[in-house]
């Protein structure tokens, strides 16, 4: 069960309209009545209350920043041209260390100390750093006595220790031991209190898994199934998927009259419940299906039934690179595809929708407008843009209309409507060509766009620009207008323009260079990294360091996408990855950089890399910033390589593990700081 809103302003007996100065009065007058030196007798209790105030206090100013702030409105994702590094603690890791050493030597010098034992556990875990403590973590007296957290630390620091302490027994499989960790603190913690709601989420989830048989790849007995279940539904959970579960348990068992209350009751909870018509007709709720309407409904209109009939996003590419559009226009119908296959069409409609926006063909703006009504966001948004490059006066309106009912905040339709609305006025900026170039370069720059539309309405000023410049700024143009476009994610006439527009000869220009860059980019963004690097091997050598530079952030894009894009140029690829890395003077870049190139193992299956970069962040740097608080590894399955790349690719990562450690050790140590010991966070 979790707050709302109005909850939480009920806990300070406030209304929702009430002003800061009521809320911040209101709190004062809390922590005060609930001060422990004003609750000698009842010390925990005031103790576990001030907690809760603080948390709800904490709760309600970010939703009144998220509700009035104008900072805390949506902002336009940051372009992968412009990603900067976020900034570190160096105080925090050092901070980190020294409480694990110290809870380390204490439990050393006190193995008998319950208390001593979950002090490590927790600095163990703040620190990024759960496998020294595994035999602790898996210890059953240790399990049996977690409710000591909440007595031991804060109530805060108990819950997150509690928490993550569950999810390492879930990861080793102990779902019974993270049941009950959680379990024992959520009965001393109480129903009324906000944190015990993340418990109970987590609660609800790990019951689920067990129910499932997700730990043991096997369905578990009705039995097990309702025990699980019903503990769900007694954490306060009204779910009609748990019902609807409930009620095939115990068909199972041979209870009909029972299963058909839950039947009732999951039907009650959620009227449109999924997958619930097997069971119904199992219970007689509804009729049994009859053969001859079984055989009826086979077959059907749909085109495409077979995953292999999907193509593959290099040939839309391709179709679309070579003018060919008939095959394009016949994949744009969503009808044409069984349902069972269209989640695997999504990256291929995707593509049409964006490539069709440099279709003259009248049929253009219909299928778009088809797809403007599809169940997935990506391909909804590519079709609006390319709705924007149509430019008629029909296509303008459907922009407004949707711009009307999503609010002026979504970027996805401002952006391409403001662009629109430039064309169709077909006005050019009236800036001379050099204050258009330095607006330009400043927009693009800062990244800000403080004004929803400034990026839409560059982007047009650009292209009128474009055609009017002399010789010598229109590459300069022109790599202004490509950033543009990137940046609104029109990769498709980003190909176009260099590819048919440009003649990329002079390589003595770093300018030619940069739009061999921009071509890259564009090929990331539809997720084609091997074309990518393709576009990149031949040139990076004559590149200078600034251009250089560019291709790297492509570079990382084209690695770290979730599939593996191929063998060709890869290991060059590679190699230019963990160079650049270890050649970082910056403690936060470094670190960045190497949280990265954890991900980039995961999509050619180096799990023993991954986990090795992983292992070596929490160790050298403590914390979740870098190291990441689980692994992903296990979620992703090895492609099919070839023995001699498999081969390359692990004596690239052996030739790179001492130079990295070296370099990480080097570099937290130049940049070192002297940190205060830290105060315990044990209560007496």
């Amino acid at each position: 069960m979790k707050f709302s809103v109005d909850e939480l302003y009920r806990f300070f007996d406030l209304p929702s309209n009430s002003t800061d100065d009521e809320l911040r009065s209101a709190y004062c007058e809390f922590l005060l009545k609930y001060h422990p030196d004003r609750n000698p007798d009842a010390i925990e209790f005031a103790t576990r209350k001030t907690q809760e105030i603080n948390n709800v206090y904490e709760q309600l100013k970010r939703q009144r920043k998220s509700d009035f702030s104008p900072e805390a409105r949506p902002t336009r994702p940051i372009n992968w041209t412009e990603a900067k590094p976020w900034k570190i603690s160096l105080e925090r890791i050092a901070s980190l260390k020294k409480e694990l050493r110290d809870a380390w030597n204490a439990f050393n010098e006190r193995q008998y100390d319950i208390k001593a034992a979950l002090s490590l556990i927790r600095a163990a875990f703040d620190a990024g750093r759960p496998e020294i403590v595994d035999d602790l973590i898996t210890n059953p007296h240790l399990i049996d006595a977690a409710a000591i957290l909440a007595r031991v630390f804060s109530l805060d620091d108990a819950v997150r220790v509690a928490l993550m302490w569950s999810e390492s027994l879930r990861t080793k499989q102990h779902m019974h031991a993270a049941i009950q960790v959680l379990s024992d603190l959520n009965r001393i913690i109480g129903t009324e209190s906000i944190l015990s709601a993340q418990i109970r989420d987590n609660l609800r989830s790990l019951h689920y898994g067990v129910a499932q048989g997700y730990s043991d790849r096997q369905k578990p007995q009705p039995a097990t199934r309702i025990y699980h279940l019903t503990s769900i539904v007694n954490l306060g959970f009204e779910l009609g998927y748990v019902y609807k579960l409930l009620a095939q348990a115990y068909h199972e068992l041979g209870d009909d009259d029972v299963a058909r209350k839950h039947l009732r009751h999951a039907m009650q909870v959620d009227p449109q419940l999924i997958g619930a018509k097997t069971i119904m007709r199992a219970l007689g709720v509804i009729p049994q299906k009859s053969p001859q309407l079984r055989q009826n409904q086979k077959g059907g209109k749909h085109i495409y039934t077979q995953s292999h009939e999907i193509p593959a996003v290099e040939q839309i590419i391709s179709w679309f690179r070579c003018g060919d559009w008939e095959p394009i226009f016949a994949h744009a119908d969503c009808s044409r595809y069984a349902p069972r296959i269209l989640p695997r069409a999504r990256r291929v409609l995707v593509s049409v929708s964006a490539v069709l926006g440099e279709c003259n063909d009248r049929r253009t703006a219909p299928v778009l407008e088809d797809l403007l009504k599809s169940v997935y966001w990506d391909v909804r948004q590519a079709a609006m843009l390319s709705l924007a490059k149509i430019g008629d006066i029909r296509s303008l309106k459907r922009l407004r209309e949707i711009s009307h009912d999503r609010g002026t905040d979504g970027r996805s339709v401002i952006e391409p409507l403001s662009f629109a609305e430039a064309r169709a006025k077909q006005k050019a900026s009236s800036k001379s060509m050099v204050d258009l170039i330095v607006d330009a370069n400043g927009l693009i720059d800062s990244n800000s766009y403080e004004k929803p539309g400034e990026l839409g309405r560059m982007r047009w000023y650009l292209q009128c620009a474009l055609k009017e410049a002399e010789p010598k700024q229109a590459l300069d143009i022109l790599l202004l207008l490509i950033k543009c476009c990137l940046s609104m994610n029109d990769w498709p006439y980003v190909i176009k323009i260099i590819e048919n527009g440009v003649q990329l000869a002079d390589y003595n220009d770093a300018r030619v260079l940069e739009l061999q860059v921009s071509l890259a980019a564009a090929f990331v963004l539809v997720n084609v990294g091997s074309v990518s690097l393709r576009c990149l091997c031949a040139l990076f050598e004559l590149m200078p360091a600034s251009v250089q530079s560019s291709a790297r952030k492509v570079i990382w894009s084209a690695l770290t996408t979730p599939e593996f894009i191929g063998e060709e140029n890869y290991l060059w690829a590679l190699r230019v990855l963990f160079e650049s890395t270890v050649a970082n003077q910056d403690a936060d870049r470094l670190l960045l950089d190497l949280h990265t190139l954890a991900r980039v193992m995961e999509p050619i299956g180096q799990k023993e890399m991954g986990t090795w970069l992983r292992h070596m962040l929490r160790a050298e740097a403590p914390g979740h910033w870098f190291g990441g608080q689980y692994d992903r590894l296990g979620c992703f399955s090895s492609p099919q390589l070839s023995s001699t790349f498999e081969l390359s690719v692990q004596q690239m990562c052996e030739e790179f593990k001492p130079i990295i450690r070296a370099r990480l050790v080097s570099i937290l140590l130049s940049q070192r700081v002297v940190v205060p010991p830290a105060p315990s966070r044990l209560s007496s």
